[in-house]
């Protein structure tokens, strides 16, 4: 049994952080991280900010969602009937 659950959990939480900036980074039409970071801050170069904004970060979100979901689906079918 876990002795640290609140370890457990801001482990868990700054995984997923570091998870979607890679995300939000990483991807076919590949920039730097100091040009994203950059076009988030000034908005140039706009293909690089709508590539972000437009593209990864629905896609992120669904990620999150759907993951979430599948997480729910999996405790109810965790409970056992009376």
């Amino acid at each position: 049994m876990n002795k640290h659950p609140i370890l457990a959990y801001i482990t868990t939480g700054l995984l997923l952080i570091i998870t979607i900036i890679i995300a939000l980074f990483v991807g076919a039409s590949g920039f730097s991280m100091s040009t994203g970071l950059h076009a988030l801050v000034t908005g140039h170069p706009a293909t690089v900010l709508n590539t972000m904004l437009t593209i990864r970060l629905p896609r992120i979100v669904a990620a999150l969602i759907s993951g979430a979901l599948l997480s729910v689906a999996g405790a109810f079918f965790s409970i056992s009937p009376p």
